[in-house]
């Protein structure tokens, strides 16, 4: 057994161990690159869905968080000379994104251009807990 396969091994248990995605054959999970942030009185989240097309995601509110979810089907093929080569990629996804206080849900909008889904729904900035008081000398 050669060195490098038990490093492998150590390697696998190790993602598995603290729940990070290991990108396998057949992997049918897959979890999107997404931003989250606030801008101009907006609550903004922006997620990066390459391959996946636009009937495939679905986006709602549900016990107070934004909810993206969807799949993609991709398939590659390469043809040379003698050679074929032929992959296919499925998987699912789901995102749960807690709504900040304040939030409207029922003004969401969401856009879904080139692969980026951009998701906005107002959000004032919140009231400082803290205000201080200025002390004047009579």
């Amino acid at each position: 057994m050669s060195p490098f396969t038990g490093f492998k091994r150590f390697t696998d248990e190790m993602e598995r161990m603290f729940n990070r995605e290991v990108a396998t054959f057949g992997d049918t999970t897959w979890s999107p690159a997404i931003e989250v942030k606030r801008k101009d009185g907006r609550f903004c989240v922006t997620a990066e869905l390459p391959g996946v097309k636009k009937e495939d995601v679905k986006v709602h509110i549900e016990n107070k968080a934004l909810i993206l979810e969807g799949k993609r089907e991709e398939e590659k093929t390469e043809k040379r000379e003698g050679f074929y080569h032929s992959e296919r990629f499925y998987g699912n996804f789901y995102r749960s994104i807690p709504l900040p206080e304040g939030a409207d849900p029922g003004k969401t909008t969401a856009e879904f251009h080139n692969g980026v889904l951009e998701v906005n729904m107002p959000a004032p900035a919140p009231t400082p807990a803290k205000k201080e008081i200025p002390v004047h000398v009579v």
